[in-house]
């Protein structure tokens, strides 16, 4: 090989590795070109991972409010039942991503997780407010 093509060749994959980086910086802010917000963030990135947590927090906040309106919850009841819901979404996103199980395994585990979370709102609940709770 020439010296000039081995410049061609460096500069070329030089350029693609530069073109990765920047993508992946995009990416990693979640911004994509003009500063739009990217869409397509890779599954286990580290900002997938704190998209999902904030999606987590964000719908187990939007439950506990809604459940302290509907079933005029005290605020120690709120602060559980956030905590809760929080463990429950962050159970679900896990689920979601897992490649091991198949749809009927992922049916049960889903199951599973939602029982698992009525039976911890039934300790945190008064009665009323449970069959307040399941008649919505």
């Amino acid at each position: 090989m020439n010296r000039n093509s081995m410049n061609a060749r460096f500069l070329c994959v030089f350029s693609m590795v530069t073109l990765i980086i920047i993508g992946k910086i995009n990416c990693a802010y979640g911004s994509g070109y003009l500063g739009e917000p990217h869409q397509s963030i890779k599954k286990g990135s580290k900002a997938s991972k704190s998209h999902k947590t904030n999606n987590a927090h964000e719908k187990a906040q939007k439950e506990a409010e809604r459940l302290k309106q509907g079933l005029s919850l005290s605020q120690e009841q709120f602060s559980k039942i956030f905590n809760v819901a929080v463990e429950r979404e962050r159970s679900l996103n896990y689920l979601k991503v897992r490649k091991d199980l198949n749809k009927l395994e992922k049916k049960a585990e889903h199951d599973s997780l939602w029982s698992h979370y009525t039976a911890k709102l039934k300790t945190i609940l008064s009665p009323e407010q449970f069959q307040l709770y399941e008649e919505k």
